[in-house]
């Protein structure tokens, strides 16, 4: 199998423009979810150090993107992590770490406005569970205390209508 190129979704604008409500259910209805998995990771721990009241803890989602392997009819969703506990201007730990979601599609091909509008939406909804436990398993074995990350919260905006409420 020859290397997969990353590919940066589309911006979700843009894709909404070129997808119907009708395509983007059918689209769900096919896609099937096959593995989650942990594809990279690098950690870096300081040998002195131990987590202290005024430690910050920030976590990220620096990058998602796919890869679109027609080869093996597969499909993978990846988001980049980055963790960072700082006291003042020492760090404590550096992980970086990357979480993949592999999908496969009854009776459909892979199409990027979909698949856009899937991974801005849903990927990372889909892959925290797995970030959380990852995380508190992380800090855990690094003797850097218990922590648990929060749950997602997700939540639609409603559209802004000229019209008065109805009551």
């Amino acid at each position: 199998m020859k290397n997969q190129e990353k590919n940066t979704p589309l911006p979700l604008e843009e894709a909404l423009k070129n997808v119907s409500p009708k395509e983007y259910d059918n689209f769900i209805e096919q896609i099937q979810l096959e593995s989650i998995f942990l594809s990279k990771h690098t950690f870096d721990r300081a040998l002195d150090s131990h987590l202290k009241d005024n430690a910050k803890l920030n976590i990220s989602g620096k990058v998602a993107y796919y890869t679109n392997c027609e080869e093996l009819q597969r499909t993978f969703g990846s988001i980049e992590y980055e963790l960072k506990i700082v006291n003042g201007d020492y760090e404590l730990l550096n992980a970086s770490f990357e979480y993949t979601a592999e999908f496969t599609y009854n009776n459909q091909s892979f199409d990027e406005n979909t698949f856009s509008i899937f991974l801005n939406n849903s990927l990372q909804a889909m892959l925290h569970p797995y970030i959380r436990a990852y995380i508190s398993h992380l800090m855990s074995e690094s003797d850097m205390g218990h922590f648990t990350l929060s749950m997602m919260k997700m939540f639609t905006q409603k559209e802004e209508s000229n019209e008065p409420e109805k009551l």
